[in-house]
């Protein structure tokens, strides 16, 4: 039991390491490559080096662009562009109107004033 949770924080500590070495998240290496397979790329890496996560960050690195012929800096750009934020007011005004509508109280207009009741609708 005690083997299972230090290889969890082994590879937690790889993540973290190759992370910030590489600007991207295992989980979008796992989503290319499957997530079996990266699980098994790291129980191995775990058994060569147990004892040095970043050695194990740098393996994984070289494992995955010759092997696999995964291109690291590329997968960085686009992991970080689809963490970026919208920037504020780039929004175009259908998304406005559509986040306004959903976000409005029954009974209230858009804009946030009191809906016309019935009554002076019809009368």
């Amino acid at each position: 039991m005690f083997n299972a949770v230090r290889r969890r924080k082994w590879k937690m500590a790889v993540h973290r390491a190759f992370h910030r070495q590489h600007g991207v998240d295992l989980r979008t290496v796992g989503e290319m490559i499957g997530s079996r397979t990266l699980r098994h790329l790291l129980n191995d890496e775990y058994e060569l080096a147990p004892q040095d996560p970043v050695l194990g960050a740098d393996n994984l690195a070289q494992m995955l662009a010759h092997v696999y012929r995964i291109d690291i800096a590329a997968m960085a750009m686009r992991d970080f562009a689809l963490t970026m934020a919208p920037m504020r007011g780039s929004a175009s005004p259908d998304a406005r109107l559509l986040r306004d509508a959903c976000s409005a109280h029954p009974g209230r207009d858009i804009d946030g004033a009191p809906a016309p009741s019935v009554a002076a609708l019809t009368g």
